[in-house]
């Protein structure tokens, strides 16, 4: 399995606060894992799953919303 990215870079790459990617992967959007402290086994790190990130990015990619807000055409009849 490839290495994890964290919450910012995956952030960076979808163009989004990091707080929208923990809200992702709270709601299954994103796939990851969360660092806990050895003692007391609380959370303290999410890593995130860069091929879920791509796949995010993949679907975006062919939204014709974002399609719209980058003033590309979309194909709708004006």
């Amino acid at each position: 399995m490839s290495d994890y990215i964290t919450t910012g870079e995956a952030a960076e790459r979808l163009d989004v606060a990091p707080r929208t990617v923990t809200r992702m992967w709270r709601d299954g959007t994103l796939t990851g894992r969360m660092l806990t402290t050895r003692v007391s086994k609380r959370p303290y790190r999410l890593l995130i799953d860069p091929t879920s990130v791509e796949a995010v990015r993949a679907r975006q990619s062919r939204s014709p919303l974002t399609a719209a807000r980058k003033g590309l055409p979309t194909g709708a009849a004006a």
